[in-house]
């Protein structure tokens, strides 16, 4: 009689082991997902200042479009900008993101003009050391601006809402 080759534990274990890991993976990541908990669970951008901290040029133009104001103050969560910074308006989180691309854009809009807001941008990028968006926006340097001025402010505005 002829007995049939038998696979050993070890060798059971060793082919078994992957595939529970991975099962169990796919089972905690689909649990924080319900949970929320995970950046991908944060949902869709709420604004343009999360769309603007995030880069997404695309969610930009339709916040745009939809006629929000880059200029308005308004909320992001904390995984936009820091935990400390969740007040800002969608022109500082433009900076922010450290995209000259997204400045420029924003600037065709007509929402950066030549005043006040200009220079006060140019501060916050001279402050998170954007040389290319300070450049853009001040061509003739920012010797105005007093270092750390800008995020102090901005800091600030997000503790005492």
């Amino acid at each position: 009689m002829i007995s049939e080759p038998r696979v050993s534990t070890p060798v059971l274990l060793a082919a078994a082991v992957p595939v529970c890991l991975a099962t169990l993976a796919v089972m905690v990541f689909v649990l924080f997902e319900i949970s929320g908990r995970t950046l991908s669970s944060e949902g869709p951008m709420r604004n343009l200042a999360e769309a603007a901290a995030m880069g997404s040029v695309s969610e930009v133009v339709r916040f745009l479009q939809a006629g929000e104001d880059p200029n308005r103050l308004v909320d992001v969560r904390p995984f936009a900008i820091s935990s400390a910074i969740h007040r800002v308006t969608g022109l500082e989180a433009a900076v922010w993101h450290r995209s000259a691309r997204l400045i420029q854009l924003l600037d065709r809009t007509g929402a950066i003009g030549h005043g006040e807001t200009r220079r006060r941008l140019t501060c916050l990028a001279a402050d998170v050391r954007v040389e290319e968006i300070v450049k853009y926006l001040a061509p003739d340097g920012a010797s105005w601006c007093v270092p750390g001025q800008m995020i102090a402010e901005i800091e600030a505005r997000s503790r005492d809402e």
